[in-house]
Formats: C-alpha cells, sequence, structure tokens
C-alpha cells in the first residue's frame, strides 16, 4: 500500500474472531472477492460475496461462472481472475466516482439482495420440502 502511495486508504488488520467479521464487513467501503476459477470456485457461490450484498458495499470480484449467473455485469464489478491490473483500475474507480459506488450497490439490491427475500424464497422451498418421490417400484411377485 505505501508504495502504491493509498497507505491512507487501506488497513490490514491481523486475523479477527469470527463473531467479528459482521463488524468489519458493516464498515467496510468495498468488498473484494479475489478467487481464482476452479471447479469448485466456478459452481460454489461464495456467501461472503452475498453478504458485501446485503451489507450495501460495492462489490469487486473475479469473473466467475456462479457470479455471473446471480448478478449483472453492472451488480458486480468484475475483472479478470488474475489481471491484477484490472483490479487496481476498478479500486480506482469506485474511489474516485460515488455515482458509481452508488450505482453497483443499487444493481446489487436489484439483482440480488431484492430478488432473494425469504418472501420470495418460502414458497419454492416449502415445495421443496413436500417433495415427494415417484411412485415406488413394486418387487415382483415371488413364486
Amino acid at each position: 500500500a505505501s508504495d502504491l502511495g493509498v497507505a491512507d486508504c487501506v488497513e490490514f488488520i491481523p486475523p479477527v474472531a469470527v463473531e467479528n467479521v459482521p463488524y468489519y464487513i458493516a464498515t467496510a467501503h468495498v468488498g473484494i472477492y479475489p478467487a481464482i476459477p476452479d471447479p469448485h470456485m466456478d459452481i460454489a457461490l461464495p456467501s461472503k460475496v452475498l453478504e458485501y450484498a446485503v451489507v450495501g458495499i460495492p462489490i469487486v470480484a473475479s469473473r466467475l461462472s456462479v457470479l455471473e449467473s446471480f448478478f449483472a455485469d453492472s451488480g458486480i464489478l468484475f475483472f479478470e481472475p488474475g489481471d491484477t491490473k484490472g483490479f487496481i483500475d476498478l479500486i480506482k474507480q469506485l474511489y474516485a466516482s460515488k455515482a458509481l459506488r452508488s450505482t453497483v450497490v443499487e444493481q446489487t439490491n436489484h439483482a440480488v439482495v431484492d430478488r432473494y427475500t425469504w418472501p420470495n424464497e418460502f414458497e419454492p422451498y416449502a415445495q421443496a420440502l413436500e417433495w415427494k418421490s415417484p411412485t415406488p417400484v413394486v418387487e415382483s411377485q415371488k413364486h
């Protein structure tokens, strides 16, 4: 951070207890998810990104298929995995533009937060719990 001249904008903290993580997420100005794609990362929706969305902070993340399926390009600022320059450029854009920060948060709310609420998800969840398996196969009669 010192080498880049951004030490006054970045805070590095030691590891914190899991029960303190919500506080740090809530006080953050941007949520960062710099994952490298692999078979697991391409299908597992990271709860950390959803936490950023619910708290209402703009998100900068690696372009992963699972994130693209939930968020519009305007809901997350995507960079190509491993593209450090692209990542830095997006952080600088967010820093420089309050309007961009607001737009990203609004789009995230529209794409995910407002869509995946308990009232919207309860009925499909309840239906899934009431799912009945197909009629069991009856064993043929013994001779």
